[in-house]
This record gives structure tokens, C-alpha cells and sequence, in this order.
């Protein structure tokens, strides 16, 4: 006896809906993953900028630049970063989020190399530039991957909670690590503070291709850059 037409629809349907909430619960099952990664690169940011101050005197010693050209090294990062933040924003909501953020961590993680290998205050000067650059298009990549994986408002408050945590921790632990990098007689050579990002961002890029970013319903990321903790 062949099924009637009301019964084989409400299989179709029940078939197309299991399919469709597997879809929807499978990148679910990553977000806490996606969480970690974000987290990583704003704390590669933070350390950044914390540690590269404590470690400027040895920078200093090591390349032998001015007590004038010192400011060079922290502003250089402040400008790109902060005139180039908007920027890195609107890359995130014209192209796939999920490879603006893969390329923006691995060019900080190349511009942090450079920046170790520095044997001349041009070439530090330079790769702080590119970190900001870098840095600029990679923090609100990371905010709006959080905003686009994290949709239920609850796990969003918590999501932003450790993302802040992590930012501010971060603070602490570059001062921290600034003067353990620093002290002499170890630490001959100052931009070897910059291999520390580098690490951080070998540790990320091969979570980041795992998870999956969100084409739809996605909240425009320059609405969310303020948020952005540096």
C-alpha cells in the first residue's frame, strides 16, 4: 500500500528539519574552541604592547638608537594600529571572517619574527609598524568571530567575559614577562620579546582552520570595534 501524500511530506519534513538542526549544532559543538582561539590572539596582542615597553632599555643597548628615537619603537604600533582599526573592521565584513583572522595572525606572527631578527632600529621601527597593521585587521576579526559563533545572549555574556579577562590579564603578564626576557645577562638581544608572539601565533593558526565562520547573521564588526580591549 503506497504511503498518501500528507504522510511522505511529514517524513520529508521531519527529515529536512533533523538535517537542518544537525547544521546548526554541529559548529555549536566548536564555539568554546573558537573562544580559545580568539582569546590567544587578543592575548598575543596585549602582550605585545606591555612587553616591548619593559623590554625597550635592552632594545636600546642591543641596536644602539637614540634616547629620542626610543618613542619610534611604541608609536609606530600605535599609529598603524589605531588609524588602521576601522579598516580592519570593515576587511572582516566584506570577506570571510574566518581568513581575514588566519591571514592577520600569521602576518603578525611574521612581522613579530622580523621584529626578533631586527639588527637595526629601521628594520624594529618597521616591523612595529607591520604589527599594528596586522594587529589592527586581527583584533576585530577575533571580536566579530565571537560575536557571529556566540548567538544565545547568555553564553555572548560569558564568551566576552573570558575575552576580557584575558585581555586584561594579559596586561599583567607582559609586565611580567618584559622583565624576565630583559634581565641581563640572558637577554642580550631585546627583540627577542617578540618571539613570544610568534609563539602564540603558531599555537593558534592551526585551531583557527578548524572552526567555522558564519556567513549569515553576522553583526557588522566596526559596530563592535569600541569594544575592542588593547
Amino acid at each position: 500500500m503506497c504511503p498518501s501524500g500528507g504522510t511522505l511530506m511529514s517524513s520529508v519534513t521531519a527529515k529536512a528539519s533533523s538535517a537542518t538542526l544537525d547544521r546548526r549544532t554541529a559548529p555549536a559543538d566548536r564555539r568554546w574552541l573558537v573562544l580559545v582561539v580568539a582569546a590567544v590572539a587578543q592575548l598575543m596582542l596585549v602582550l605585545d604592547a606591555t612587553i616591548v615597553n619593559i623590554a625597550l632599555p635592552s632594545a636600546q643597548q642591543a641596536l644602539g638608537f637614540s634616547n629620542s628615537d626610543r618613542q619610534w619603537v611604541v608609536t609606530a604600533y600605535a599609529l598603524a594600529f589605531g588609524s588602521l582599526l576601522l579598516v580592519g573592521g570593515r576587511l572582516g565584513d566584506i570577506f570571510s571572517r574566518k581568513w581575514v583572522f588566519i591571514t592577520s595572525l600569521v602576518g603578525f606572527a611574521i612581522a613579530s619574527a622580523i621584529g626578533g631578527a631586527a639588527g637595526s632600529f629601521a628594520v624594529l621601527v618597521t616591523a612595529r609598524a607591520l604589527q599594528g597593521a596586522f594587529g589592527a585587521v586581527l583584533a576585530p576579526a577575533a571580536l566579530g568571530t565571537l560575536v557571529s559563533t556566540f548567538t544565545d545572549p547568555s553564553e555572548r555574556g560569558r564568551a566576552f567575559g573570558v575575552f576580557g579577562s584575558v585581555a586584561a590579564g594579559g596586561s599583567a603578564v607582559g609586565l611580567i614577562l618584559g622583565g624576565v626576557r630583559s634581565r641581563p645577562p640572558t637577554a642580550t638581544r631585546s627583540p627577542s620579546a617578540y618571539r613570544a608572539d610568534l609563539r602564540d601565533a603558531g599555537a593558534s593558526t592551526p585551531a583557527s582552520t578548524s572552526s567555522e565562520s558564519r556567513r549569515r547573521g553576522e553583526t557588522p564588526v566596526h559596530e563592535c570595534v569600541p569594544q575592542v580591549m588593547t
